[in-house]
């Protein structure tokens, strides 16, 4: 996490912002408020499957931000598994994968 982010400049909330007559709730799933833009926006087919897409490099992005780029990171895994509440939290990066698949499965 090199760079410094604020709620407002993370990826997800930049591209809810883009939308301003749209009001984002953070709380509500990702998910959830894109089908109510969606729905707000009356977008195509098209449109719709373009702001997806632009919302999932966001999500990775954010995600990225989040827990880094590196697979082989302790701190990360260990990070994703306090989020996940897994407790306690592995000591190992093995046992984080092994307990946060089993988790997100």
């Amino acid at each position: 996490m090199n760079q410094s982010h604020t709620a407002f400049t993370l990826p997800v909330f930049v591209f809810f912002a883009q939308y301003p007559s749209f009001v984002y709730n953070p709380i509500i799933s990702i998910y959830a408020q894109f089908d109510r833009l969606n729905r707000l926006l009356r977008w195509s087919k098209t449109q719709s499957a373009e702001a997806r897409a632009q919302l999932h490099r966001a999500m990775a992005e954010q995600f990225n931000y989040t827990y880094g780029r590196d697979p082989d990171s302790l701190l990360a895994w260990r990070r994703l598994c306090l989020v996940l509440a897994i407790y306690p939290i592995p000591s190992d990066i093995t046992e984080c994968r092994k307990v946060s698949a089993y988790v997100t499965t």
